[in-house]
């Protein structure tokens, strides 16, 4: 692993440590009802890989990954994640760009999130498919290959078991990022509170 990526252990859960490199190599899901705290212990986890040098993208459905901005008191600085798109941006998103926005967060190993909360399913839904479809492209490039995270907040509804209509290009591509990413050592994490409906081939 990369020397930057290493540091000290990162606590998955109580009995659960794992080197930072090696865990963010992994397929993860977390699974619960609404309000069980699927988006605390994620941006805990988020939280922990940043002092190990990884980048980390975050796709927001629903507009509440800026958060990772502030410190816990909600007054001091936080993550410098980079806010594309949503109430807090630093900059505008354009659905038009999501090939190059992935170029660029990969080239310049930058960690954002990326909140496509604002938009209906069907007008985001060719952005997801070009952001993800790039992201595996240029992960294969060797001189910037490095550890880094993919995050899908409610998963179901941009890799979900039945597409929508304008839906199956995207529904392929994020399945294609989660299933083949750790090859260029990319892990992924799905949250869902409704497993039944994300994609089986997820």
């Amino acid at each position: 692993h990369p020397k930057e990526c290493m540091t000290a252990s990162l606590v998955i859960a109580d009995n659960l440590r794992m080197d930072p490199a090696e865990a963010a190599a992994q397929r993860m899901a977390w699974l619960g009802t609404s309000g069980s705290g699927k988006s605390y212990g994620c941006g805990r986890y988020v939280e922990q890989l940043h002092p190990a040098n990884i980048p980390v993208l975050i796709l927001d459905t629903v507009g509440i990954w800026a958060a990772l901005r502030l410190a816990a008191d909600g007054k001091k600085p936080g993550l410098p994640f980079v806010i594309v798109g949503g109430e807090h941006a630093d900059v505008p998103l354009d659905l038009l760009r999501g090939a190059e926005l992935a170029r660029f967060l990969i080239t310049q190993n930058a960690s954002a999130v990326m909140d496509i909360s604002d938009y209906d399913p069907q007008e985001r839904a060719p952005f997801v498919a070009d952001l993800c479809t790039a992201l595996l492209i240029e992960m294969k490039v060797k001189a910037i290959r490095r550890p880094r995270v993919v995050v899908f907040d409610e998963a179901q509804d941009v890799v979900p078991q039945i597409p929508g209509k304008g839906e199956a290009r995207m529904c392929k591509s994020v399945s294609a990022l989660i299933r083949k990413g750790r090859n260029h050592l990319c892990g992924t994490v799905i949250l869902s509170q409704r497993p039944a409906d994300v994609s089986k081939s997820a």
